[in-house]
This record gives C-alpha cells, structure tokens and sequence, in this order.
C-alpha cells in the first residue's frame, strides 16, 4: 500500500453569513472564532439580478450583481481555499411552473456559476427545491460537462422535509405511498414520510449521470428520521458537509450552545462514516452582528462543541488504523497465480495479526492428531504456495508447542523472487527439517507425500484466486487421508446501495477499454459508505481435499433477499470465510468478521444499471463461476425486482488467469 493522508484532528467546519460586504473582514473573523472557511451568498442580498440573467451581460450589470465581490478584495488564494458561494435561492426556482420564471432562473444561475468559475472558488451550495429539480438537474450537468469549472456542487438537502400536502403528496414531489408494496403499505407511514428527502437527492442524482463532482451538503434539521433504515440510507451517499442552523441548538445551564442527545447521536453516527465531512454552522446573521456577539452566543462556541462532538466519534472499526485513507479504494484483485507478487505486497498481509496465529493454532491441532493416528511414523507436511514463508513459520512453532520433531517440511513456491526470501530464512532461521521445492504447486514432485498441506490461497471471495485449481491441481502429493489447511471456504453476497461507490467505478474506467470494462470488473474496497439492503447470505462453498474423479469447480447459483429499505441496488458486496481444521476458523462475513483481522477487504461486483427497489421487495441475485483452459472469471446479474443484462460474459472485461 501507498503512503496514506494523514487522520484530522480537529473538525473542518465554515461560517455562514447572511451578507457580508467586507469578505477580508469576514475571513480574519471566522480564523480568529475556529472556523476555516466561509459561506457567502454570491452576490449581497440587496443587490438586484434583474440584468444578471440577460443573455447579453453587459460589464454593467454584471458589475451591478457582483460588485461586493470583486477579485481583487482578497488573495486568489483565498478564494480558492477559504470561501464557499451559496447561490440565491430567492430568484432561482429553475423547475418553476412559469415559463417566465425559468428562464430568469437559469439565467441567474448560469451568471452565479460563471462567476464561481471566474474566482476558482472551492465549492457551491445550490438547495434543492421541495417540488422537483429535473430542469435543474439539467442546468447542473450541462455546467459540469462543459469542463469550464473543477469546484464542488454542494446539493442542500434537509435531513427531513415539512409535512406532506394532501393526498400523500410531498410539496409536490408526489405520492409516497405507491412507492411502496402493498404488503407494507400500511405499516410504512412514517418510513416513507422520513424517506422523501432522500428522494428528492436520489431524483436529482440519477438525472445528473452522477457526477463525481456533486456532493450534499445535508441541512440537520429539528426533526430527525426515526427509521433506521432512512439513516442507513445516507451513508452511501456523496455527503461533503453538514449544514446546521443555531436554531436547531439548545442553551445549557451555563448559557452555552448544546444539542440535544438525537442529535448528537446523529452527528456522531456520521463522523464515523464520513471521517473527512466538514460543518457549515448558520446565524443567519452577517458580519457586524456576529462580531458583536456576547461569547456565549458567537460563533466560537459552536465551534467548540461542534469540535467535541467530532473528538467522539467512535473508529468504524478495528482495523482502521491499518486501512485509514483506503475508504472506498478500488483495488483490482490480486492474481497471484499468474502474476509474481511483490515483497512488499508479502510484507503488509504478514502483519495480520490474526491471521497467521489461526493458522498455527489448526496446524498444532492437525499434528495432534495425525501423531495419535500415526505414532512411529514421521509426519510431512507441506506448505503450498509459502511465499516469503509465513505459514512454514507457523509449521514449526506448531510443532514445537506440540514438543514434536519427528517431521519433514516442504515449502513449495512458484516465485523465483521469494525463493530467494525462503532461502535465506532456510540458511538462518530455520531447523534443517524444512526443503524448498522450487516449482507451482500443480506440477511439483515430492518423494514424500503429505499427511498434512497448509496453504493460504483465498482471496477476498474465497475461490477468487483460484485456491481449488491449485489444491486440486495438487492432490498428487497428497497421501489418502491426508489433512487439508484450510479444509473449506465458502463465499457471500449482499446487494448494496452506494453511490459513492458506484461514481468511483464509473471514473476508473481505462480510456482503452470499453465503457462498461469498470463496470464489469469487481473490485477489492475496504467498504464504508454503503447501505445493506439484504442479509448476507452464501453462495459457492468448496471443500479440500477433493478426491472427486471429475472435478469441475464451476458453479451457478441464485440467492433471494428482501429489501431492508426503498433504496437503489448499486452493486453486490462479496465475502467468504473458511474453515482451516475442526473449529479453527476466520471469517470477514459482516455477521461473523473475525476482530482485527485485515488481510481482506471484501470484493465488490458493480451493476452497470440502477435497480430501484422498495423496502420489503424479493432481490434476485444470479452467480455463475466459469472456466476454459486457460481462464476463470464470474459473471453476474438481478433478475428481481427488474431484470438487468449479464455482466461480464464470457470474461470479457475481467478474468482469473490460469
């Protein structure tokens, strides 16, 4: 792995003002209460836009609309770093039902966006309108393909919408209720009323051809969801910000600003998933006011608390330590049968500090009994696929916590490099019981067969490295009752919905491939922010050794889930555990990880199309394992609720190298 960021120690958060006519002012004023960064309307909220959405802008009226803004007013690079914009809510309705209306809007919305462009500011904050943002949605893609920009768009969505308006209508967003199956439309009232501001997102989005550069910024708001399934629903999202009114806080005993325990809860729970999310903090004051601010009530105590609350936040996980920076990562699985691995990709997984001690502790079982099976005869085991030699390491501390000697140790080993590894260890390290067989373990040749094999050959889907070819390849070397470490190991899937994710896997494509290679191609991710929408359920499962007279390790399969929630299905999470010997056993299965164990991130199958997906609905997964001489590869689909193609047919866009 890479070098990785650094983790923040303090919170990220910005001011806003409600006018600010003096920016230097505003910006010293803001570093001095904590704050790095501050939000602006675009233009003061005194000055007109009725010339700024002339098609014909003239220097006049653009001076008119943007002269409290001027380049000049502060360092370029403050306005790169220090300064968000906010466009102008009050005369922007881009889906208005007046045609008149929308022509003004967009007029002014282009004129504000051009001028962003113009100071190279960092991000823009456009709200969302209750009633619908098709039309919008199209201004905002036509500005992102047109390149002229690189800022953020930060889209404001409240955490919850107002109350609905007759007829289950939602500010005009329409119905709710026939989003959802009958079996649970009456129990669902107020999971679908929490659910209407995500959709207005999801809606907006999905007309958007997800654009990695849109963002939300999400308004905390008084009312939070009381569905957790509407806040799992969230962590899959592009969330860069969250905006909070002081309103929203209380007064403690000492005057100071406070917010309630859901809240809190709330802000936390996000923090966790979103470890890099910033904070907008609204007075709804401008700048004069908030400077003369009693301190109990300025803008410095908000920051304070808000900064405790992020010094509390919870690691996601045990391992985030390890893979902090790979959130979301795609990473193309490794192919270490075809390909040589390098010393440093040996070095990193040596380091599991679960991993390897399961291993010796299967192996210490195995020679236990394999002595009472076998007492006078010398056991050999055999280490396939060693590496730089970890497993043959645990060998021999297994056997001597076992105060056995009477063993020989083969270490086989495909990779000229490594051998060099396992040489040295042999010279200095090592006892005279270990011998290096210098070949791929399919071909090997051994004198001695073995009693019992040791090899660690999964990958993050368990076959997806081709552990059965290779164990079977190699069950000339085993003796008939020989003991296979691991013994078995069985893939999982899940449906996901995340489109952080999916934005990353659209953007990885390769300009020489096709437009749905990195579609097609399944990843190793560390995943975090993603929402489970079915249980994990399993899928291939596969056993050592396998004696079978025909061994044909292809596999087919269909698994069903029911939906956790009205979502998007975005992809398929995969995972596995194994079995080494008895009940020695790890696993990275959401429902059974293994603590502390990082050796795998879990392995990713993105859908090419959306599926959406009521909560309660049937998922229909389709698997299928394939194979010729010279390759494996996978190829997936949905049959339910809506059918998609077959991805990856025929490995065309990823496969396993033989």
């Amino acid at each position: 792995m890479s070098a990785t960021p650094k983790k923040r120690e303090r919170l990220s958060a910005g001011v806003e003002l409600s006018s600010c006519g003096d920016i230097k002012s505003a910006l010293e004023c803001t570093k001095e209460s904590g704050y790095e960064f501050v939000v602006l309307p675009i233009k003061e909220p005194s000055q007109s836009s009725s010339e700024c959405n002339s098609a014909k802008r003239s220097f006049k009226s653009l001076r008119e609309c943007f002269n409290s803004r001027a380049d000049l007013t502060v360092e370029t690079s403050d306005w790169n770093s220090l300064v968000v914009f906010r466009t102008t809510p009050s005369e922007i309705n881009c889906d208005a039902t007046s045609s008149e209306v929308r022509v003004k809007s967009e007029g002014t919305l282009c004129a504000e966006l051009s001028y962003a462009t113009y100071l190279a500011i960092p991000a823009v904050i456009i709200p969302l309108q209750p009633g619908g943002n098709a039309n919008l949605s199209r201004i905002v893609y036509n500005h992102c393909a047109a390149g002229a920009s690189n800022f953020q768009i930060w889209m404001e969505v409240p955490v919850s919408l107002p109350n609905e308006t007759g007829n289950g209508a939602v500010n005009g967003y329409g119905s709710t209720a026939n989003n959802i199956s009958g079996d649970h439309a009456d129990t669902e009232d107020e999971y679908t009323k929490d659910m209407r501001s995500w959709k207005l997102w999801d809606e907006f989005r999905t007309v958007n051809a997800f654009n990695k550069r849109l963002g939300v910024l999400l308004r905390i708001t008084e009312d939070l969801p009381s569905s957790e399934s509407v806040w799992q629903n969230w962590i899959g999202e592009p969330i860069k910000a969250l905006f909070i009114d002081t309103s929203v806080f209380m007064t403690n005993k000492s005057g100071f600003p406070v917010l309630s325990q859901a809240h809190q809860h709330y802000i936390c729970r996000l923090f966790t998933y979103f470890p890099n999310l910033q904070f907008v903090v609204s007075t709804g004051k401008d700048l004069q006011e908030i400077s003369s601010s009693p301190r109990q009530s300025n803008t410095t105590a908000y920051y304070q608390y808000l900064n405790h609350l992020y010094g509390k936040r919870e690691p996601f996980d045990s391992i985030e330590d390890f893979a902090f920076g790979y959130e979301n990562y795609l990473q193309v699985p490794l192919q270490p049968l075809a390909d040589n691995l390098e010393s440093q990709t040996y070095e990193v997984f040596e380091k599991d500090p679960v991993k390897y001690p399961k291993y010796q502790e299967a192996v210490q079982l195995a020679i236990r009994d394999k002595r009472k099976q076998y007492p006078s005869r010398p056991l050999v085991l055999m280490v396939l696929g060693a590496g730089r030699g970890p497993l043959v390491t645990c060998c021999i501390e297994a056997a001597k916590l076992e105060d056995y000697e009477d063993y020989v140790l083969y270490a086989v080993e495909k990779n000229p490099n490594s051998l060099l590894t396992l040489e040295y260890k042999l010279k200095h390290m090592w006892n005279d019981k270990v011998r290096l067989i210098a070949s791929d373990m399919r071909d090997a040749d051994s004198v001695d067969k073995a009693d019992i094999i040791v090899s660690e050959l999964l990958g993050s889907f368990g076959d997806n490295e081709l552990s059965p070819e290779c164990l079977d390849g190699a069950v000339s070397l085993l003796k008939p009752d020989a003991i296979s470490i691991p013994s078995s190991y069985t893939s999982y899937i899940s449906p996901i919905s995340s489109h952080v994710l999916h934005v990353e896997c659209v953007h990885s494509r390769e300009l020489d491939k096709a437009t749905d290679h990195s579609l097609e191609t399944p990843y190793v991710v560390r995943l975090v922010n993603f929402t489970p929408l079915g249980d994990v359920k399993p899928l291939f499962t596969y056993e050592h050794p396998n004696w079978s007279e025909k061994i044909d390790n292809r596999r087919q399969d269909v698994v069903e889930f029911e939906s956790k929630a009205t979502s998007v299905i975005t992809g398929i999470a995969g995972y596995f555990d194994t079995v080494l010997y008895k009940d020695v056993s790890f696993s990275i299965n959401p429902d059974t990880h293994s603590e502390g164990m990082f050796s795998w991130f879990p392995i990713l199958f993105p859908l090419k199309q959306h599926i959406r997906v009521n909560k309660g609905e049937k998922i229909s997964v389709h698997f299928w394992r394939c194979e010729d001489a010279h390759k494996v590869w996978y190829e997936w689909c949905v049959s339910q609720p809506n059918a998609t193609s077959i991805h990856n047919a025929r490995g065309k866009s990823y496969f396993i190298g033989k």
